[in-house]
């Protein structure tokens, strides 16, 4: 079975889900070596600012997969975190209902952009 260079230039490519599948199958070990592996290049490659708030999420979510019983639990137990992340108290409904409704959201910092113009096609009569 082939290795995976773990590069940023990797991430622009397509995910082998069937190389991941059969890793998992056939060496588990390899694949949680594999697994961290990715996950700390992607991390590491991560704004500075960035880098501790995503290791404390790998943490949580580590932990939950050791906590869990099966891959089925541990699945539902990942899923119920990003739900949580956007239908809970702080997540991301609230967040964005709080900056839409604060009235002033354009007085926060805005990126600089390049805007497209769309033309009104002429409709064929």
């Amino acid at each position: 079975m082939p290795t995976i260079e773990l590069t940023i230039e990797n991430r622009l490519n397509p995910f082998d889900f069937d190389y991941w599948r059969r890793l998992a199958e056939e060496d588990p070990e390899s694949f949680e070596d594999h697994r961290s592996r990715a996950i700390n290049s992607v991390i590491g490659s991560s704004p500075a600012l960035m880098r501790r708030r995503l290791r404390g999420l790998q943490w949580r979510i580590d932990m939950e997969i050791r906590r869990s019983k099966n891959a089925m639990d541990s699945c539902l137990r990942i899923n119920r975190m990003m739900m949580d992340s956007v239908h809970a108290r702080g997540g991301l409904i609230e967040s964005v209902r709080d900056l839409t409704e604060a009235g002033d959201y354009r007085s926060y910092p805005v990126s600089h952009a390049v805007v497209i113009p769309f033309f009104r096609r002429q409709s064929e009569n």
